[in-house]
Protein backbone atom coordinates (compact mmCIF):
# COMPACT_ATOMS: atom_id res chain seq x y z
CA UNK A 1 0.00 0.00 0.00
CA UNK A 2 1.34 3.92 -0.59
CA UNK A 3 1.76 5.59 2.41
CA UNK A 4 -2.05 7.30 1.45
CA UNK A 5 -3.43 4.07 2.21
CA UNK A 6 -4.60 3.68 -1.83
CA UNK A 7 -3.04 0.52 -3.92
CA UNK A 8 0.23 0.92 -4.70
CA UNK A 9 0.30 1.63 -8.56
CA UNK A 10 3.66 -0.51 -10.88
CA UNK A 11 6.39 1.38 -12.22
CA UNK A 12 7.87 1.22 -15.11
CA UNK A 13 9.66 -1.74 -14.67
CA UNK A 14 7.08 -3.40 -13.43
CA UNK A 15 4.72 -2.39 -16.16
CA UNK A 16 6.94 -4.11 -18.98
CA UNK A 17 7.07 -7.39 -16.40
CA UNK A 18 3.39 -7.31 -16.67
CA UNK A 19 3.18 -7.34 -20.13
CA UNK A 20 6.04 -9.64 -20.86
CA UNK A 21 3.72 -12.35 -18.57
CA UNK A 22 0.73 -11.56 -20.29
CA UNK A 23 2.80 -12.54 -23.40
CA UNK A 24 3.34 -15.48 -21.92
CA UNK A 25 0.37 -16.51 -20.79
CA UNK A 26 -0.91 -15.97 -24.17
CA UNK A 27 1.73 -18.20 -25.57
CA UNK A 28 1.04 -21.21 -23.00
CA UNK A 29 3.98 -20.80 -20.98
CA UNK A 30 1.88 -20.80 -17.67
CA UNK A 31 5.06 -21.73 -15.65
CA UNK A 32 7.52 -19.33 -16.94
CA UNK A 33 4.67 -16.64 -16.39
CA UNK A 34 3.91 -17.92 -12.77
CA UNK A 35 7.72 -17.30 -11.89
CA UNK A 36 7.71 -13.93 -13.36
CA UNK A 37 4.36 -13.18 -11.38
CA UNK A 38 5.91 -14.13 -8.14
CA UNK A 39 8.79 -11.92 -8.76
CA UNK A 40 6.50 -9.27 -9.27
CA UNK A 41 4.67 -9.49 -6.23
CA UNK A 42 7.50 -9.55 -4.28
CA UNK A 43 8.41 -6.24 -5.64
CA UNK A 44 5.19 -4.43 -5.44
CA UNK A 45 3.11 -6.13 -2.59
CA UNK A 46 1.03 -3.23 -2.45
CA UNK A 47 -0.40 -3.63 -6.12
CA UNK A 48 -3.40 -5.50 -7.22
CA UNK A 49 -2.45 -5.73 -10.41
CA UNK A 50 0.56 -7.74 -9.97
CA UNK A 51 -1.51 -10.20 -7.56
CA UNK A 52 -4.11 -10.23 -10.32
CA UNK A 53 -1.71 -11.49 -13.13
CA UNK A 54 -0.18 -13.71 -10.27
CA UNK A 55 -3.23 -15.47 -9.86
CA UNK A 56 -4.23 -15.76 -13.81
CA UNK A 57 -0.97 -17.45 -14.18
CA UNK A 58 -1.54 -20.46 -11.25
CA UNK A 59 -5.05 -20.76 -12.12
CA UNK A 60 -3.51 -21.35 -15.86
CA UNK A 61 -0.95 -23.82 -14.61
CA UNK A 62 -3.61 -25.04 -12.61
CA UNK A 63 -2.83 -24.16 -9.39
CA UNK A 64 -5.71 -23.67 -8.39
CA UNK A 65 -5.74 -23.08 -4.31
CA UNK A 66 -2.61 -20.69 -4.87
CA UNK A 67 -4.60 -18.55 -7.57
CA UNK A 68 -7.53 -18.08 -5.43
CA UNK A 69 -5.06 -16.90 -2.28
CA UNK A 70 -3.61 -14.50 -4.98
CA UNK A 71 -7.43 -13.16 -6.32
CA UNK A 72 -8.36 -12.94 -2.53
CA UNK A 73 -5.18 -10.75 -2.36
CA UNK A 74 -5.56 -8.71 -5.15
CA UNK A 75 -9.48 -8.12 -3.74
CA UNK A 76 -7.95 -7.01 -0.35
CA UNK A 77 -6.41 -4.33 -2.13
CA UNK A 78 -8.74 -3.25 -4.72
CA UNK A 79 -12.27 -4.76 -3.35
CA UNK A 80 -14.60 -3.40 -5.97
CA UNK A 81 -12.20 -4.30 -9.21
CA UNK A 82 -14.89 -5.62 -11.73
CA UNK A 83 -12.06 -7.44 -13.82
CA UNK A 84 -10.34 -9.12 -10.74
CA UNK A 85 -14.01 -9.99 -9.67
CA UNK A 86 -14.47 -11.59 -13.46
CA UNK A 87 -11.44 -13.12 -13.74
CA UNK A 88 -12.16 -14.64 -9.95
CA UNK A 89 -15.29 -15.90 -10.93
CA UNK A 90 -14.27 -17.16 -14.50
CA UNK A 91 -12.00 -19.38 -12.37
CA UNK A 92 -14.26 -20.59 -9.47
CA UNK A 93 -16.79 -21.45 -11.95
CA UNK A 94 -14.50 -24.11 -13.92
CA UNK A 95 -13.68 -25.20 -10.77
CA UNK A 96 -17.21 -25.82 -10.13
CA UNK A 97 -17.83 -23.67 -7.39
CA UNK A 98 -21.19 -21.69 -9.21
CA UNK A 99 -22.46 -20.27 -6.09
CA UNK A 100 -19.24 -17.90 -5.47
CA UNK A 101 -18.92 -17.27 -9.07
CA UNK A 102 -22.61 -15.94 -9.09
CA UNK A 103 -21.86 -14.15 -6.12
CA UNK A 104 -18.84 -12.54 -6.88
CA UNK A 105 -20.10 -11.63 -10.59
CA UNK A 106 -22.97 -9.67 -9.60
CA UNK A 107 -20.76 -7.76 -7.02
CA UNK A 108 -18.58 -6.77 -10.18
CA UNK A 109 -22.43 -6.01 -12.39
CA UNK A 110 -23.85 -3.48 -9.49
CA UNK A 111 -20.05 -2.40 -9.08
CA UNK A 112 -19.78 -1.71 -13.48
CA UNK A 113 -23.02 -2.09 -14.42
CA UNK A 114 -21.89 -1.04 -17.96
CA UNK A 115 -19.09 -3.49 -18.18
CA UNK A 116 -20.01 -5.91 -20.96
CA UNK A 117 -17.58 -8.92 -20.15
CA UNK A 118 -19.50 -8.85 -16.63
CA UNK A 119 -23.08 -9.85 -17.21
CA UNK A 120 -21.12 -12.31 -19.89
CA UNK A 121 -19.65 -14.11 -17.14
CA UNK A 122 -22.33 -13.95 -15.40
CA UNK A 123 -24.68 -15.26 -17.94
CA UNK A 124 -22.28 -18.14 -18.40
CA UNK A 125 -22.21 -19.17 -14.36
CA UNK A 126 -26.43 -18.52 -14.24
CA UNK A 127 -26.08 -21.18 -17.48
CA UNK A 128 -23.29 -23.59 -15.81
CA UNK A 129 -25.90 -23.32 -12.69
CA UNK A 130 -29.46 -23.91 -14.85
CA UNK A 131 -30.86 -20.98 -13.74
CA UNK A 132 -31.80 -19.89 -17.26
CA UNK A 133 -34.17 -17.12 -16.29
CA UNK A 134 -30.78 -15.64 -14.58
CA UNK A 135 -28.79 -16.28 -17.48
CA UNK A 136 -31.35 -14.98 -20.08
CA UNK A 137 -31.35 -11.66 -18.56
CA UNK A 138 -27.53 -11.51 -18.06
CA UNK A 139 -27.15 -12.17 -21.54
CA UNK A 140 -29.12 -9.50 -23.21
CA UNK A 141 -27.56 -6.89 -20.95
CA UNK A 142 -24.54 -8.14 -22.11
CA UNK A 143 -25.61 -8.24 -25.73
CA UNK A 144 -27.16 -4.60 -25.57
CA UNK A 145 -23.27 -3.54 -24.35
CA UNK A 146 -21.71 -5.19 -26.60
CA UNK A 147 -23.68 -6.24 -29.83
CA UNK A 148 -20.87 -8.05 -31.78
CA UNK A 149 -20.00 -10.34 -28.69
CA UNK A 150 -19.65 -14.05 -29.75
CA UNK A 151 -19.48 -14.65 -26.25
CA UNK A 152 -22.56 -13.51 -25.05
CA UNK A 153 -24.50 -14.69 -28.62
CA UNK A 154 -23.25 -17.94 -28.25
CA UNK A 155 -24.17 -18.37 -24.40
CA UNK A 156 -27.48 -16.66 -25.38
CA UNK A 157 -28.41 -19.22 -27.89
CA UNK A 158 -27.37 -22.11 -25.45
CA UNK A 159 -29.67 -20.69 -22.73
CA UNK A 160 -32.68 -20.24 -25.13
CA UNK A 161 -31.60 -24.11 -26.59
CA UNK A 162 -31.99 -25.25 -22.61
CA UNK A 163 -35.04 -23.12 -22.63
CA UNK A 164 -36.76 -24.79 -25.40
CA UNK A 165 -37.11 -21.42 -27.36
CA UNK A 166 -35.92 -22.44 -30.85
CA UNK A 167 -36.89 -19.27 -32.50
CA UNK A 168 -34.32 -17.45 -30.08
CA UNK A 169 -31.65 -19.94 -30.37
CA UNK A 170 -31.31 -19.98 -34.07
CA UNK A 171 -31.41 -16.73 -34.22
CA UNK A 172 -28.24 -16.24 -31.62
CA UNK A 173 -26.10 -18.93 -33.21
CA UNK A 174 -27.18 -17.39 -36.93
CA UNK A 175 -25.66 -14.00 -35.16
CA UNK A 176 -22.83 -16.01 -33.80
CA UNK A 177 -21.08 -17.08 -37.30
CA UNK A 178 -22.64 -13.76 -39.28
CA UNK A 179 -19.99 -12.07 -36.34
CA UNK A 180 -16.86 -14.94 -36.89
CA UNK A 181 -17.94 -17.30 -39.62
CA UNK A 182 -16.03 -19.99 -39.19
CA UNK A 183 -17.70 -20.47 -35.36
CA UNK A 184 -17.51 -24.25 -35.05
CA UNK A 185 -19.58 -24.60 -32.02
CA UNK A 186 -22.22 -22.67 -33.18
CA UNK A 187 -22.64 -23.80 -36.48
CA UNK A 188 -23.12 -27.12 -34.94
CA UNK A 189 -25.53 -26.01 -32.49
CA UNK A 190 -27.67 -24.06 -35.57
CA UNK A 191 -28.01 -27.49 -36.96
CA UNK A 192 -28.80 -29.39 -33.29
CA UNK A 193 -31.48 -26.60 -33.62
CA UNK A 194 -32.91 -27.32 -36.82
CA UNK A 195 -32.94 -30.83 -36.42
CA UNK A 196 -34.85 -30.01 -33.10
CA UNK A 197 -37.08 -27.96 -35.17
CA UNK A 198 -38.39 -30.78 -37.07
CA UNK A 199 -36.23 -29.08 -40.65
CA UNK A 200 -33.68 -32.08 -41.44
CA UNK A 201 -32.90 -31.23 -44.79
CA UNK A 202 -31.51 -28.06 -43.09
CA UNK A 203 -29.64 -29.80 -40.60
CA UNK A 204 -27.70 -32.05 -42.80
CA UNK A 205 -26.66 -29.53 -45.18
CA UNK A 206 -25.60 -27.17 -42.27
CA UNK A 207 -23.77 -30.29 -40.53
CA UNK A 208 -21.75 -30.99 -44.66
CA UNK A 209 -20.87 -28.07 -44.59
CA UNK A 210 -19.03 -27.96 -41.54
CA UNK A 211 -17.51 -31.01 -43.01
CA UNK A 212 -16.16 -29.57 -46.35
CA UNK A 213 -14.67 -26.33 -44.31
CA UNK A 214 -12.37 -29.40 -43.32
CA UNK A 215 -14.11 -30.77 -39.54
CA UNK A 216 -13.83 -34.54 -40.07
CA UNK A 217 -14.51 -34.92 -35.99
CA UNK A 218 -16.29 -37.76 -34.66
CA UNK A 219 -18.62 -35.65 -32.90
CA UNK A 220 -19.22 -33.74 -36.23
CA UNK A 221 -19.76 -36.76 -37.94
CA UNK A 222 -22.05 -38.63 -35.47
CA UNK A 223 -24.61 -35.54 -35.26
CA UNK A 224 -25.03 -36.19 -38.66
CA UNK A 225 -26.05 -39.73 -37.64
CA UNK A 226 -28.52 -38.74 -35.65
CA UNK A 227 -29.89 -36.40 -38.44
CA UNK A 228 -29.77 -38.60 -41.12
CA UNK A 229 -31.97 -41.19 -38.87
CA UNK A 230 -34.49 -38.66 -38.40
CA UNK A 231 -34.57 -37.69 -42.39
CA UNK A 232 -35.06 -41.69 -43.00
CA UNK A 233 -32.06 -42.39 -44.00
CA UNK A 234 -31.74 -45.65 -41.99
CA UNK A 235 -29.32 -47.34 -44.32
CA UNK A 236 -26.47 -43.65 -44.99
CA UNK A 237 -27.17 -43.54 -40.87
CA UNK A 238 -26.14 -47.06 -40.34
CA UNK A 239 -23.16 -46.90 -42.35
CA UNK A 240 -22.00 -43.82 -41.55
CA UNK A 241 -21.97 -45.34 -37.76
CA UNK A 242 -19.96 -48.10 -38.63
CA UNK A 243 -17.71 -45.75 -40.40
CA UNK A 244 -17.00 -43.21 -37.10
CA UNK A 245 -17.11 -46.42 -34.93
CA UNK A 246 -14.34 -48.21 -36.66
CA UNK A 247 -11.91 -44.75 -37.57
CA UNK A 248 -12.61 -43.25 -33.63
CA UNK A 249 -12.40 -46.69 -31.67
CA UNK A 250 -11.56 -44.20 -28.32
CA UNK A 251 -15.19 -41.92 -29.29
CA UNK A 252 -17.38 -43.72 -27.02
CA UNK A 253 -20.35 -41.34 -27.89
CA UNK A 254 -19.87 -42.68 -31.67
CA UNK A 255 -19.98 -46.61 -30.12
CA UNK A 256 -22.76 -45.88 -28.44
CA UNK A 257 -24.64 -44.38 -31.14
CA UNK A 258 -24.12 -47.48 -33.30
CA UNK A 259 -25.49 -50.03 -30.34
CA UNK A 260 -28.25 -48.00 -30.27
CA UNK A 261 -28.98 -48.13 -33.84
CA UNK A 262 -28.51 -51.77 -34.17
CA UNK A 263 -30.42 -52.40 -31.15
CA UNK A 264 -33.54 -50.58 -32.13
CA UNK A 265 -33.55 -51.41 -35.96
CA UNK A 266 -31.79 -54.75 -35.90
CA UNK A 267 -30.54 -54.76 -39.33
CA UNK A 268 -29.22 -58.13 -40.25
CA UNK A 269 -27.09 -59.09 -37.09
CA UNK A 270 -23.98 -60.91 -37.59
CA UNK A 271 -21.09 -62.53 -35.25
CA UNK A 272 -19.90 -59.14 -33.80
CA UNK A 273 -22.75 -57.30 -34.47
CA UNK A 274 -25.40 -57.43 -31.76
CA UNK A 275 -24.68 -54.52 -29.72
CA UNK A 276 -23.46 -55.96 -26.44
CA UNK A 277 -20.55 -57.83 -28.43
CA UNK A 278 -19.86 -54.11 -29.93
CA UNK A 279 -18.99 -53.47 -26.36
CA UNK A 280 -17.14 -56.37 -25.31
CA UNK A 281 -14.87 -56.22 -28.29
CA UNK A 282 -13.85 -52.49 -27.82
CA UNK A 283 -13.60 -53.28 -23.80
CA UNK A 284 -10.60 -55.83 -24.78
CA UNK A 285 -9.24 -53.77 -26.75
CA UNK A 286 -9.51 -50.10 -24.24
CA UNK A 287 -9.37 -52.40 -20.94
CA UNK A 288 -8.88 -49.14 -18.85
CA UNK A 289 -11.31 -46.87 -20.40
CA UNK A 290 -13.71 -45.85 -17.52
CA UNK A 291 -15.92 -43.78 -20.16
CA UNK A 292 -16.35 -46.68 -22.87
CA UNK A 293 -17.31 -48.98 -19.32
CA UNK A 294 -19.24 -46.64 -18.13
CA UNK A 295 -21.55 -46.09 -21.24
CA UNK A 296 -21.62 -50.28 -21.64
CA UNK A 297 -23.37 -50.52 -18.25
CA UNK A 298 -25.91 -47.55 -19.17
CA UNK A 299 -26.36 -49.81 -22.49
CA UNK A 300 -27.33 -52.58 -20.35
CA UNK A 301 -29.31 -51.11 -17.83
CA UNK A 302 -31.55 -49.58 -20.98
CA UNK A 303 -31.36 -52.94 -22.30
CA UNK A 304 -32.70 -54.53 -19.04
CA UNK A 305 -29.97 -56.82 -18.74
CA UNK A 306 -29.16 -56.13 -14.82
CA UNK A 307 -27.33 -59.03 -13.72
CA UNK A 308 -24.63 -58.50 -16.26
CA UNK A 309 -24.72 -54.65 -15.36
CA UNK A 310 -24.29 -55.70 -11.78
CA UNK A 311 -21.43 -57.68 -12.45
CA UNK A 312 -19.63 -55.03 -14.94
CA UNK A 313 -20.65 -52.07 -12.14
CA UNK A 314 -19.58 -53.97 -9.54
CA UNK A 315 -15.45 -55.12 -11.28
CA UNK A 316 -15.34 -51.39 -12.01
CA UNK A 317 -16.04 -49.75 -8.52
CA UNK A 318 -13.35 -52.18 -7.88
CA UNK A 319 -11.01 -50.55 -9.54
CA UNK A 320 -12.14 -46.46 -9.46
CA UNK A 321 -15.13 -46.05 -7.25
CA UNK A 322 -17.40 -43.27 -7.78
CA UNK A 323 -20.90 -42.00 -6.80
CA UNK A 324 -22.10 -42.39 -10.64
CA UNK A 325 -21.54 -45.82 -10.58
CA UNK A 326 -23.20 -46.84 -6.94
CA UNK A 327 -25.78 -44.94 -8.42
CA UNK A 328 -25.77 -47.46 -11.65
CA UNK A 329 -25.77 -50.60 -9.02
CA UNK A 330 -28.69 -48.66 -6.93
CA UNK A 331 -30.59 -48.80 -10.53
CA UNK A 332 -29.31 -52.45 -11.62
CA UNK A 333 -30.59 -53.64 -7.97
CA UNK A 334 -33.58 -51.82 -8.22
CA UNK A 335 -34.46 -54.06 -11.63
CA UNK A 336 -33.40 -57.04 -10.06
CA UNK A 337 -36.12 -56.14 -7.25
CA UNK A 338 -33.31 -55.69 -4.43
CA UNK A 339 -35.62 -53.01 -3.01
CA UNK A 340 -34.07 -52.22 0.20
CA UNK A 341 -30.16 -52.58 -1.06
CA UNK A 342 -31.41 -49.94 -3.64
CA UNK A 343 -33.15 -47.81 -1.36
CA UNK A 344 -29.80 -47.69 0.60
CA UNK A 345 -27.57 -46.67 -2.35
CA UNK A 346 -29.95 -44.44 -3.54
CA UNK A 347 -29.44 -42.59 0.08
CA UNK A 348 -25.85 -42.55 0.10
CA UNK A 349 -25.87 -41.16 -3.19
CA UNK A 350 -28.09 -38.64 -2.34
CA UNK A 351 -25.83 -37.43 0.50
CA UNK A 352 -22.94 -37.62 -1.41
CA UNK A 353 -23.22 -36.11 -4.40
CA UNK A 354 -26.93 -36.87 -6.05
CA UNK A 355 -28.61 -33.71 -4.41
CA UNK A 356 -26.69 -31.76 -7.32
CA UNK A 357 -27.83 -33.93 -10.23
CA UNK A 358 -31.05 -33.46 -11.11
CA UNK A 359 -31.17 -36.68 -13.12
CA UNK A 360 -30.43 -38.56 -10.35
CA UNK A 361 -32.98 -37.20 -8.11
CA UNK A 362 -35.59 -38.35 -10.58
CA UNK A 363 -34.33 -41.79 -10.45
CA UNK A 364 -34.54 -41.27 -6.63
CA UNK A 365 -38.04 -40.05 -6.84
CA UNK A 366 -39.04 -42.57 -8.88
CA UNK A 367 -37.78 -45.62 -6.73
CA UNK A 368 -39.17 -43.77 -3.60
CA UNK A 369 -42.29 -43.89 -4.90
CA UNK A 370 -42.39 -47.14 -6.14
CA UNK A 371 -41.34 -47.93 -2.34
CA UNK A 372 -44.33 -46.47 -1.12
CA UNK A 373 -42.54 -43.26 -0.12
CA UNK A 374 -44.52 -40.34 -0.45
CA UNK A 375 -43.41 -37.70 1.40
CA UNK A 376 -39.72 -38.80 0.57
CA UNK A 377 -40.38 -38.71 -2.82
CA UNK A 378 -42.01 -34.93 -2.93
CA UNK A 379 -39.08 -34.20 -0.89
CA UNK A 380 -36.63 -35.05 -3.13
CA UNK A 381 -38.62 -34.15 -6.39
CA UNK A 382 -38.79 -30.43 -5.13
CA UNK A 383 -35.41 -30.36 -5.09
CA UNK A 384 -35.09 -31.30 -8.77
CA UNK A 385 -37.31 -28.81 -9.59
CA UNK A 386 -35.42 -26.17 -7.38
CA UNK A 387 -32.18 -27.37 -9.34
CA UNK A 388 -34.03 -27.17 -12.91
CA UNK A 389 -37.16 -25.82 -13.17
CA UNK A 390 -37.72 -26.21 -16.58
CA UNK A 391 -37.51 -29.90 -16.39
CA UNK A 392 -40.51 -31.55 -17.42
CA UNK A 393 -39.67 -35.07 -15.73
CA UNK A 394 -38.96 -33.61 -12.03
CA UNK A 395 -42.81 -31.52 -12.16
CA UNK A 396 -44.46 -34.96 -13.20
CA UNK A 397 -43.04 -36.63 -10.56
CA UNK A 398 -43.41 -34.15 -7.99
CA UNK A 399 -47.03 -34.17 -9.07
CA UNK A 400 -47.60 -38.29 -9.06
CA UNK A 401 -46.22 -37.97 -5.22
CA UNK A 402 -48.63 -34.80 -4.70
CA UNK A 403 -51.39 -37.01 -6.10
CA UNK A 404 -50.54 -39.96 -4.21
CA UNK A 405 -50.20 -37.45 -0.81
CA UNK A 406 -53.87 -36.23 -1.93
CA UNK A 407 -51.54 -33.27 -1.73
CA UNK A 408 -54.35 -30.05 -3.27
CA UNK A 409 -51.05 -28.58 -4.93
CA UNK A 410 -50.98 -31.37 -7.41
CA UNK A 411 -54.94 -29.49 -8.95
CA UNK A 412 -52.40 -26.52 -9.14
CA UNK A 413 -49.98 -28.03 -10.93
CA UNK A 414 -51.94 -30.46 -13.33
CA UNK A 415 -54.87 -28.78 -13.59
CA UNK A 416 -56.83 -31.29 -15.62
CA UNK A 417 -60.16 -29.17 -16.35
CA UNK A 418 -58.07 -26.81 -18.00
CA UNK A 419 -54.73 -28.23 -19.30
CA UNK A 420 -56.48 -31.73 -20.29
CA UNK A 421 -58.62 -31.81 -23.49
CA UNK A 422 -59.72 -34.37 -26.13
CA UNK A 423 -58.25 -33.57 -29.54
CA UNK A 424 -58.87 -35.76 -32.97
CA UNK A 425 -56.47 -37.03 -34.97
CA UNK A 426 -57.04 -38.00 -38.20
CA UNK A 427 -55.26 -40.66 -39.41
CA UNK A 428 -52.62 -40.24 -42.15
CA UNK A 429 -52.97 -41.32 -45.59
CA UNK A 430 -52.06 -45.10 -46.32
CA UNK A 431 -52.82 -46.21 -42.56
CA UNK A 432 -55.80 -47.81 -40.87
CA UNK A 433 -57.64 -46.54 -37.84
CA UNK A 434 -56.78 -49.35 -35.94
Amino acid sequence: MSPHGTPQALDGKQARQLETVSRLLQAGRADEAVAIGKQLVSEAAGAPDAHHLLAMCLAEAGNIDEAEAAFLQALALAPNHPLILVNYAAMLRQAGRLDAALAALRRATETAPDFAKAWSELGLAALHASDYEQALSALKRAIELQPDSTLAWHALGNTSLAMGDLDVAETAFRTVIALEPGHRSASINLGAVLRMSGRPDEAITCFIRIQKSGDDSPELADALVGVLLDDGRLDEAVQLARQVASQHPDFVAGLVTLANLLWEYGPALTPGDHPFDLFRIAIQHQPDNHVLRGAYIQFLLSARAAQEALDQIRELRTRADDPALAWMEANALEMLDCKERAGALYAQVHGEWGHRVPAFLNAYTRHLLTAGKWDAAADVATQATLLEPVNQETWANLGTAWRLMNDPREDWLCDYERLVGLVEIETPPGFTDQ
